[in-house]
């Protein structure tokens, strides 16, 4: 089965924001468990997916759309379910959580992008000198 090339940018997006709400969700639970090493392995993690995502496409829009889903998961987890309790709470280990997959999240979107090979950007240099 092939996907046409008009389905794959709504196809991409709507898995970036279910992989990135799924990270969230593991994020959110991990954070405190073991708190100065579970909360720097979360972060790492959430550095590497953003980054591999910025990686391996072409344009910013995977990677945006994981951010969202990473942190609209995040704000949901953080506040009060029906039955009053909280998987992120207002602590150390929440607030770090929070700013540092905020930050995280906001470096690797406005990262810029760069030619995927030196040798393509030599040939489009020359060409662009020849005319």
């Amino acid at each position: 089965m092939t996907v046409r090339r008009s389905f794959a940018p709504p196809l991409i997006s709507a898995a970036s924001v279910i992989s990135g709400g799924v990270v969230g969700a593991v994020a959110s639970l991990y954070h405190a468990a073991w708190f100065p090493v579970g909360l720097i392995l979360v972060l790492l993690a959430v550095g590497l997916y953003c980054a591999g995502l910025r990686a391996v496409f072409p344009t910013r829009y995977p990677a945006v759309w994981a951010s969202v889903g990473v942190l609209v998961t995040l704000s949901a987890l953080a506040g009060f379910d029906s039955s009053g309790s909280v998987l992120i709470m207002a602590d150390a280990a929440g607030g770090s959580l929070l700013l540092g997959v905020a930050l995280i999240v906001l470096v690797a979107t406005v990262w810029p992008s760069f030619p995927q090979s030196r040798g393509d950007t030599i040939e489009v240099e020359a060409q662009k000198r020849s005319q």
